[in-house]
């Protein structure tokens, strides 16, 4: 259902990514789609339902689809045609770069505190 929510609101953030970048500026709008979509993590991250989750990832999905998007018309828009293959090629070599490390890191934290260590646990 978290995986549903996800796939469902990035697509309904892709196709409302031109109404706020035409209010927001694409930097702004970058900006806080990433400082909200680290709000949504730390909301699945305490959530302690399956909808509370499906919830979190939904607000995740909705903010964090547009951005690829996004950063490769800034990418057009900020570098010469000279230039943007290199920047190009940088961007997407972070992209797989940081979804590596953090499998890396995801797969050695569960092995230094098991697999509950995923998700915060409140005490009652």
């Amino acid at each position: 259902m978290a995986s549903s929510a996800y796939a469902v609101a990035a697509v309904l953030g892709i196709l409302q990514q031109e109404w706020w970048v035409e209010r927001l500026g694409y930097r702004r709008y970058v900006a806080g789609c990433m400082l909200l979509y680290a709000a949504g993590a730390a909301a699945a991250a305490l959530s302690e339902s399956s909808v509370e989750l499906a919830f979190a990832r939904g607000f995740q999905g909705y903010l964090i689809g547009p951005v690829m998007g996004t950063c490769r018309i800034l990418i057009q828009m900020s570098f010469t045609p000279k230039e943007r293959p290199a920047a190009t090629r940088a961007f997407l070599i972070l992209i797989v770069l940081s979804s590596a490390l953090a499998s890396l890191v995801g797969a050695q934290l569960i092995a230094w505190f098991g697999w509950r260590a995923v998700r915060v646990h409140r005490r009652q």
